[in-house]
């Protein structure tokens, strides 16, 4: 399993968090490790297809991946690395599938870590493992054929290339590597495009190590000195939206720590929290727990209505009927987070809903801010849009700004009938400091 967050950025938040992070510095209580000396390697991707383009059509990406060093690249700059003379170190075939995306963060399986030039896979060609003719033999086309049990690959063949200058920066407690934060400029021809990655890199992916990734995307993200857009597309050009990401749990038994995470609804039905249970769900929009739900005696349940990008929310509603079982003995409790709460409305009852429409814009997007509230702190952030600066930004898919406009009034109305359809992002600024990113189809 691959667990990254992904982020568009820029050059200045690269000197930045360069400038940030030095070596032998702590970071959260990590301990900051600059690896190859400070110096960046360079990638060169291959991503392989075949003539239908299964694996693309379905999110799922195969490459060929070469790492190389350099003996007289003497600094990072762009123009340097470029000019240097590189040195193969060593090649991974790799396979990814199963992409799920929760703002920055992406969950994916990968397989295929072995290095092919150092001997750690049992087909030590790459030519051949790309071909199919070795295939019970490489975890990466083992792993490909379980999901496309008949890709014909007689016409898998390079679809894409990428060229990437990496920046590595390691996290470590107790010289173990926890995290990895990686700078990345691709090239394509004279363009440059800049992404920052931090990848769990600990292999055991527990709940507490997964909940402390998002602990330090959200601190990333709310450093006014960086400027990190989640990124909705991966090198191999896959495109992710988060929208309509929902989950079912029918039937499951949860006796120990679980945190289910969904971008848009968690449907439980039929399932239950036992005594040495702690279940935390946490979704943007919807949380719907039917019949059948039940916390035993001492279980924990935790429910979190939130935007994953510190959004915003419309409503809370609890209703009667639908959650069995509760009672003062039970640590139940709904947890609001949100920088922008409005219109909250809490009855008596244990169904616990969030109604958001997400509806694709056509031509007018219409943005409206009331009082808001802060939940933990109980004071308002925002009393009248008019007494602080309130910027809104228009994102494309490639992270650029295609519309700004500033908030005057408590409404605005954004005529986008000129752009082409597609994924965007809308992004608001409260007096510089960033409180809302929201994804929107524009039709």
């Amino acid at each position: 399993m691959e667990i990254e967050a992904k982020w568009i950025s820029n050059s200045l938040t690269f000197d930045q968090i360069i400038y940030d992070f030095v070596d032998n510095s702590t970071f959260e209580g990590y301990d900051v490790e600059v690896r190859w000396g400070g110096i960046s390697r360079k990638y060169i991707d291959y991503y392989y297809d075949n003539s239908k383009s299964e694996l693309f059509n379905n999110a799922h990406s195969l490459r060929l991946r070469t790492r190389y060093s350099s003996s007289n690249a003497s600094n990072n700059n762009l123009n340097t690395l470029v000019n240097a003379t590189w040195n193969q170190n060593w090649q991974k075939v790799q396979y990814k599938s199963t992409p799920y995306r929760y703002g920055a963060v992406w969950m994916r399986k990968e397989a295929g870590g072995c290095k092919i030039s150092d001997g750690e896979c049992d087909c030590n060609d790459a030519n051949s493992i790309l071909a199919g003719t070795c295939y019970s033999q490489h975890p990466a086309i083992v792993t490909l054929l379980k999901d496309h049990s008949g890709f014909n690959f007689s016409t898998n063949a390079p679809i894409l290339e990428v060229v990437d200058y990496r920046y590595r920066i390691k996290l470590k407690k107790n010289n173990i590597d926890y995290f990895e934060i990686s700078l990345d400029r691709i090239v394509n021809g004279t363009d440059v495009t800049y992404e920052v990655e931090l990848e769990l890199t600990k292999g055991t992916c527990t709940l507490s190590e997964l909940s402390e990734l998002f602990r330090l995307v959200d601190i990333l993200e709310a450093n006014s000195n960086y400027s990190l857009l989640p990124s909705i597309s991966s090198k191999g050009g896959i495109i992710i939206d988060e929208h309509n990401w929902n989950m079912n749990i029918f039937h499951q038994t949860f006796s120990s720590s679980d945190l289910i995470r969904a971008r848009n609804n968690i449907t439980v039905k039929n399932s239950n929290v036992t005594s040495t249970g702690n279940l935390s769900l946490l979704a943007g929009n919807e949380i719907i727990l039917e019949h059948g739900f039940e916390v035993k005696k001492r279980g924990i349940f935790q429910a979190t209505i939130s935007e994953c990008s510190g959004g915003q929310l419309k409503s809370i509603s609890l209703n009667n009927g639908f959650f069995e079982n509760i009672n003062q003995e039970n640590n139940f409790y709904v947890d609001k987070k949100s920088e922008f709460n409005t219109n909250i409305s809490i009855s008596t009852d244990k169904q616990i809903g969030v109604h958001l429409a997400f509806n694709p814009v056509l031509e007018n997007l219409i943005i409206s801010i009331e009082r808001a509230k802060d939940s933990l702190n109980s004071v308002f952030l925002i009393q009248d849009s008019t007494q602080h600066l309130v910027q809104i930004s228009i994102i494309s898919s490639n992270g650029q700004i295609v519309q700004k406009a500033n908030l005057n009034l408590n409404e605005i109305s954004l005529n986008l009938s000129s752009l082409p359809r597609g994924l965007y992002i809308m992004q608001i600024l409260v007096d510089t400091k960033n409180y809302v990113r929201r994804d929107f189809i524009k039709y």
